[in-house]
């Protein structure tokens, strides 16, 4: 019977297979087009080393290498060869490939060969937003693919592998088969990479196209795409060069109470803490002050789209300390700013109390639609943002077009139970309390079963005690 497992698990049952197999000569023209795209001496992080085919010969030609993988057996083996060969520059270490955490800043991130599609396709956005914000100024990431563009691609069911999926605005999902024992891969073609280079703030800015000859006479066409931040130094707004000069200044180690998980962000972080960032926001407008409604919009385009957890929420600050020029901030615009967050903090930075009941009256059709599609996105941190957003409105106001709305969405995502959307839907119940308690009540009683829990109760409690806990 044929089972699938996991990466790790895959690789630590049937590795040893690779590991004296004939490469034929793949490593070699893999390595001629990194070392073309990578300066030398240039930090590199390879994403899913293996037994070191990329990592070793790099680290031997003078780049300083941290190489990581989940497999137990792969790493063993990468280390028995780098202490053959006498490597130095090279650092290894085990890293979960789609959570990765405690990872150095470098020039370039490697996915060599076929990693990338090691990271389950619901992952890979935030996996790769995650690298991103690894990379210094003038970064580069090097992503390899088999060239599944091919026509021949979505009917590749073979004795070896099987197609669960096909899509021209993707790729494919396949089962791969090693006797008995599979895995999974998520292989985005041009188009899917290109849609999640995009939403990670990236761009696809060449890719080498190139056939590899393996063993027993087969050949594979590949694709090693470049991707690059969409923002540079050079094309960064002044403004923001300031601020973010201001965060380096103030950039902290991490320590055992500093958790991005915690944030829930997957942005690259300096680790500052909130009176840090409200010194820095308030100390820039005290002397930005008659700042235009175009130089301040370019100013948060520019933080929103920027690769730390500390610019983005920065944006959040600065925006609610311009009460004037908020109120011209559309719907469009607020939806595009959260195609790039990502976690609970990121979220409620940009959208808690920034969007008072006025700003939304003086164009309210544009912005209960919004609102409501919000609602309805497949984006989790949307979802969220159209509960947090109503939080304050209907705190400060009894009007009836707040209300309906925020029970409208609440309806419509009671079910979910992700915790970014259950921890919402509880802030926003217990925010309705103040000027619609009897209608919350009967809300309670009538979905008692089809709320989460935590909603249920905390929502009850600020009905009977005023607080959320009792």
């Amino acid at each position: 019977m044929k089972q699938i497992l996991n990466i790790p698990s895959f690789y630590d049952r049937v590795g040893y297979r690779w590991l004296e197999k004939d490469e034929g000569n793949r490593t070699k023209k893999e390595l001629r087009y990194i070392t073309r795209e990578i300066p030398p001496g240039s930090q590199i992080i390879e994403c899913g080393c293996g037994y070191g085919r990329i990592a070793i010969p790099l680290s031997q030609m003078g780049y300083v290498v941290f190489a990581f993988d989940q497999s137990k057996i792969m790493l063993q083996e990468i280390k028995r060869r780098s202490a053959l060969t006498k490597t130095s520059n090279l650092a290894i270490a085990a890293v979960d490939l789609p959570n990765p955490e405690s990872l150095p800043e470098a020039d370039t991130i490697l996915f060599m060969w076929g990693t990338f599609a090691n990271i389950p396709k619901q992952k890979q956005l935030a996996a790769l937003r995650k690298y991103a914000s690894l990379l210094k100024p003038a970064g580069k990431t090097l992503l390899e693919l088999p060239d599944i563009d091919l026509k021949e691609y979505p009917q590749m069911t073979t004795d070896t592998t099987k197609v669960i999926s096909s899509s021209p605005n993707y790729g494919v999902v396949l089962n791969y088969f090693a006797g008995n024992t599979g895995v999974e891969f998520s292989i985005p073609n041009s188009q899917g990479l290109k849609t999640l280079a995009t939403k990670s703030n990236m761009k696809i800015t060449k890719t080498h196209k190139f056939i590899v000859s393996l063993p027993e006479g087969v050949v594979e066409n590949r694709r090693l795409y470049i991707l690059k931040p969409k923002q540079s130094p050079e094309t960064m707004n002044l403004s923001h060069q300031q601020l973010l000069a201001e965060i380096e200044k103030r950039a902290r180690k991490p320590n055992r109470s500093s958790s991005s998980s915690y944030e829930g962000t997957v942005s690259r972080q300096y680790y500052l803490t909130n009176p840090d960032k409200w010194a820095i926001a308030k100390a820039w407008v005290k002397e930005n002050k008659s700042i235009s409604l175009k130089d301040f919009l370019s100013l948060l385009n520019s933080l929103n789209a920027a690769g730390s957890y500390e610019e983005k929420t920065l944006a959040g600050m600065i925006l609610s300390l311009f009460p004037k020029l908020r109120s011209s901030i559309t719907s469009a615009g607020l939806g595009k700013w959260l195609d790039n967050v990502h976690g609970w903090s990121e979220v409620d930075s940009l959208c808690q109390n920034n969007f008072q009941y006025q700003d939304f009256f003086r164009n309210w059709p544009q912005w209960e639609k919004a609102i409501r599609s919000f609602s309805k996105n497949p984006n989790t941190h949307k979802r969220r943002a159209s509960l947090v957003l109503l939080t304050g409105p209907v705190n400060y106001s009894p009007n009836r077009r707040l209300s309906d709305l925020a029970f409208e969405n609440i309806d419509r995502l009671k079910s979910e139970r992700d915790i970014l959307i259950t921890k919402a839907v509880s802030w926003l119940l217990r925010s309705l309390t103040k000027y619609h308690p009897e209608e919350v009540r009967t809300y309670l009683t009538t979905n008692a079963t089809s709320l989460p829990k935590i909603a249920f109760r905390e929502a009850g409690n600020k009905l009977k005690f005023g607080v959320k806990k009792s």
